[in-house]
């Protein structure tokens, strides 16, 4: 009896750990690009109201918040290191949007740079009183994440 109730035990706390983490489900650039899921393409220099930015040493990222086909909306814009350009498709941007203040999320991206760009943005999505959007970022293998806004 003790080692049934310790394996389920053990089973419950695996399960509850599980269900506590929180989970990412990943978009292709094409499920969160054209229209898709309430996404829209942007410019890659559209710049709005900067709501929260991370930065390192060759580059700034911020979670953007604007007018884009007149709806508000939000997305992530990663800005290189001022008067310079990226010099190859070595950086990632993507944004993160949550239903259930980043619990669980869908990324979509990421969206690589091209040389000679100074920036690159995610897809845009809608906004809504119960979502929530985070900026990533993976700049030479260092990964930077604006806060949940």
């Amino acid at each position: 009896m003790r080692r049934l109730t310790a394996g389920l035990a053990a089973v419950l706390v695996a399960a509850a750990v599980t269900v506590a983490a929180p989970s990412a489900a990943f978009a292709t650039k094409e499920q969160c690009a054209g229209g898709a899921n309430g996404f829209a393409d942007i410019p890659d220099n559209l710049v709005g109201v900067t709501v929260d930015q991370r930065s390192n040493s060759v580059t700034n990222l911020h979670l953007m918040f604007g007018q884009v086909n007149g709806q508000n909306r939000g997305w992530a814009l990663l800005g290189s290191a001022p008067g310079t350009r990226f010099g190859g498709d070595s950086y990632l941007v993507w944004m993160d949007w949550s239903i259930n203040g980043g619990y669980s999320w869908m990324q979509c991206g990421p969206f690589n740079s091209r040389a000679g760009l100074a920036t690159i943005t995610s897809a845009a999505k809608d906004t809504h009183p119960t979502y929530s959007f985070r900026a990533g970022a993976l700049v030479n293998g260092e990964l930077l994440l604006t806060g949940w806004h």
